[in-house]
């Protein structure tokens, strides 16, 4: 599914008339589709990525990775090495080779984009989302905490295994 075809999707839900892209509702549900989307990638559905990394005096560059945070960083033995968050990188106590293991959100599509989901999140879902940042924008604080239960049932619903919700098969006692 393409942004614009969910912007439109959401501007139905909403009531609103998206069929001109560049009308000031759309570009509001655009930026909120990028929050939401944002959101959902930061909290929900990390992308995680593991990389080799050199740090130089104790200081490694990630501005080439793009992490939105770093789940691990271990030695060549893969022995758990400290370190300290900076802009755009880290700090070690020691000089070296590390294996980085990192979540990084995925670049914002464009309108005529399509929109690369985690298997767990529908469409719906970022839908919901996106009609509560739209009205959370305009002020309209019931229709933002309604489509806000909506959203955040989707993404519990989306958070069970499966294998939660199947039940043994019942059997009879001796």
């Amino acid at each position: 599914m393409k942004v614009s075809e969910l912007i439109e999707i959401c501007g139905n839900m909403l009531s609103l008339n998206t069929a001109d892209m560049s009308g000031t509702d759309s570009r509001a549900l655009k930026n909120a589709f990028e929050f939401v989307f944002d959101e959902v990638y930061r909290n929900y559905a990390l992308s995680i990525r593991k990389t080799v990394v050199e740090a130089a005096g104790g200081f490694v560059d990630t501005t080439a990775y793009k992490p939105c945070k770093v789940l691990s960083l271990t030695d060549e033995e893969g022995a758990e090495v400290p370190f300290r968050y900076s802009e755009g990188s880290l700090y070690t106590a020691r000089s070296g080779k590390f294996n980085m293991c990192y979540a990084r959100v995925p670049d914002v599509p464009g309108l005529e984009d399509e929109i690369v989901l985690p298997a767990n999140i529908s469409e719906r879902t970022l839908a919901y989302g996106i009609a509560r940042e739209y009205c959370t924008m305009l002020g309209d604080w019931d229709s933002a905490s309604q489509w806000d239960t909506r959203y955040t049932q989707s993404l519990r619903a989306a958070a069970c295994k499966t294998s939660e919700l199947r039940m043994p098969a019942r059997r009879w006692l001796p």
